[in-house]
């Protein structure tokens, strides 16, 4: 992969995570109970969902990106 097709594929995944990340925690709640007892709630609609699994392909993408980079940093050492 040149190197313009994968800043752009960095750059889509992260734009991915983004909106993913705003799509998954529009719907989410607090719980209302104590700090030291936090739960966020989150609903089972369509837009988590879809936003759950943005978050999940994007992130999934970016590791797949920078695995090949981290091997050669430790390869080095």
């Amino acid at each position: 992969m040149n190197e313009l097709k994968r800043h752009r594929l960095e750059v889509v995944s992260w734009m991915t995570l983004a909106v993913g990340l705003m799509m998954l925690l529009n719907e989410a709640h607090s719980s209302g109970e104590a700090l030291e007892t936090f739960k966020v709630v989150f609903s089972s609609n369509a837009g988590t969902i879809s936003g759950a699994i943005m978050v999940f392909l994007a992130a999934a993408a970016l590791v797949a990106l920078h695995v090949g980079d981290i091997k050669n940093i430790l390869k080095h050492r």
